[in-house]
């Protein structure tokens, strides 16, 4: 092999080596870092049908430190803003809520992920989640003697 052969060759190898080598913590382009907040809502489930007024609201998040309201901004840090079919908004701070009183019907729980000074992430992380409410079926009464 001649010369030239070997410093192409190797040129070419350091090419591909370099093109197929990742950083250690790299991400893919368009990939969330490991330091990117995230949000789930944990429940109520996508889709679930609810026999209670009362909804357990349940949220898992990622890279985002839930706490009050007060205070500067900080990365990563904040609170959540709910809203329940578009109404009125509640603030929550911490990783579960109770919303109670809600009407019979299909809802939309929509969640976000806001700063101490409640504007919107950069980008914003929002998740909403569907579900239906319907009123608890009573037991049938039990009859004379029990049954």
């Amino acid at each position: 092999m001649g010369t030239v052969t070997r410093i192409f060759a190797l040129a070419l190898l350091a090419f591909i080596s370099a093109a197929c080598y990742s950083a250690p913590g790299a991400q893919p382009a368009g990939a969330a870092g490991a330091g990117a907040p995230s949000l789930t809502i944990v429940s109520p489930a996508e889709g679930a049908g609810l026999s209670e007024s009362d909804v357990a609201v349940s949220v898992k998040v990622s890279s985002f430190t839930i706490k009050g309201a007060a205070g500067a901004n900080q990365p990563n840090e904040g609170h959540l803003h709910m809203t329940l079919d578009g109404g009125a908004l509640t603030m929550v701070y911490g990783g579960s809520h109770t919303i109670s009183g809600v009407p019979e019907g299909k809802h939309i729980l929509a969640v976000e992920l806001v700063n101490n000074d409640h504007s919107s992430l950069s980008p914003p992380v929002k998740k909403e989640v569907s579900f239906t409410t319907r009123a608890a079926v009573a037991p049938a009464p039990a009859g004379r003697y029990g049954y």
